[in-house]
């Protein structure tokens, strides 16, 4: 199963864009959730809310008021459909750890934000038919943002793999959210 990572644009510079097909989305700048497609009860999360470099990023109970569970997109290209990713308590982005960023099961994590960092810039699309939501795909690896084992009844690290059809496991929503997380 897959990683998540994510990069982020120097502050201030908002993006917004739709993905269009069965629906679409329109990412901003502002606050939003990451929710499991399948399993709308658990969102991506920094592990602990914490603000060092290099925390786990995590399949967790979703909630209000959770800072760690509100994520910024902002335009990481001249590619409308990639983003970094930007954690609104602190100020990190998702990556995909290195030695090598290419393998897979390597595990998400935060890390200061750098847009020419190729771990942390996410490709988001349609998930293929069979799968719930959007995709995260790392643009270093090719490999989606996955939650390992497809485990929905307790905290996992999230990790990047490959992207597999009809793999529920690697299907996203994204939910706006006012600050504090309120959806």
């Amino acid at each position: 199963m897959k990683w998540l990572a994510g990069i982020l644009l120097p502050m201030g510079i908002f993006a917004s864009a739709a993905i269009t097909g069965c629906g679409s989305i329109s990412l901003t700048g502002g606050a939003n959730q990451i929710q499991l497609g399948i399993y709308r009860s658990l969102c991506v999360d920094v592990k602990d809310a914490s603000t060092a470099s290099g925390a786990s990023v995590e399949a967790y109970a979703c909630g209000s008021g959770k800072r760690s569970q509100e994520w910024s997109f902002r335009t990481a290209s001249s590619m409308s459909n990639q983003y970094t990713i930007m954690n609104a308590n602190s100020g990190m982005c998702m990556s995909v750890a290195s030695d090598p960023d290419t393998a897979p099961g390597q595990l998400v994590v935060q890390v200061p934000c750098d847009s020419s960092q190729q771990d942390q810039i996410w490709t988001v699309s349609r998930a293929p038919s069979g799968q719930e939501g959007f995709r995260f795909i790392s643009a270093a690896s090719s490999q989606c943002l996955d939650l390992p084992y497809g485990a929905t009844a307790s905290v996992f690290d999230l990790q990047q793999y490959y992207c597999t059809a009809n793999d529920p496991a690697q299907g996203w929503s994204v939910q706006p959210v006012s600050e504090d997380n309120t959806p």
